[in-house]
């Protein structure tokens, strides 16, 4: 599993990389995309710095998402039926940290990974006025939440003042 300064430097790239499109409004669905899935890097850096972390009210010390099943396994946690082998998800498991462990970004994140999956599966065009509030708010404050708890130095100056 990647490190947690693995993570933040991987998250940095895509940063960069969403600066380097985001406001000619050309690929909204790929801004979208990105967003989440920088805010996905900064997660998994907030899960492997984490200590201990909670699920379903109890402490477990994981280092990535994709551990959460057998930790959750070895405490007596009964485990929700998509966290059997087959049908496992580290996006459920990392939503369901997230829930639990980082309430203040908890919608910023929700509403990233339901408007990422939109972009990828169901709907190729989003509005301007769009890009500006999910990109200029929700991933601002994610990314704004990493520079505070994870004294991450993220330039959000990148993205322009009109994102």
């Amino acid at each position: 599993m990647p490190s947690s300064n693995q993570h933040l430097q991987q998250a940095n790239h895509n940063l960069h990389f969403l600066a380097s499109f985001v406001t000619n409004y050309s690929y909204n669905d790929w801004a979208i995309t990105v967003s989440f899935y920088t805010a996905v890097h900064v997660i998994e850096a907030g899960i492997n710095k984490s200590v201990e972390l909670l699920y379903c009210g109890k402490k477990i010390q994981i280092h990535h998402s994709d551990e959460l099943p057998a930790a959750a396994g070895k405490q007596g946690i009964e485990q929700p039926i998509n966290f059997s082998s087959a049908n496992f998800s580290p996006h459920v498991a990392r939503k369901i940290l997230v829930d639990e462990n980082f309430p203040e970004i908890a919608a910023e994140y929700n509403l990233l990974h339901r408007e990422a999956r939109a972009a990828r599966y169901f709907n190729y065009s989003f509005a301007e006025y769009k890009i500006k509030l999910l990109i200029g708010t929700t991933f601002k404050k994610i990314i704004s939440w990493s520079n505070n708890q994870l004294e991450t130095n993220f330039d959000l100056n990148l993205l322009g003042k009109n994102c």
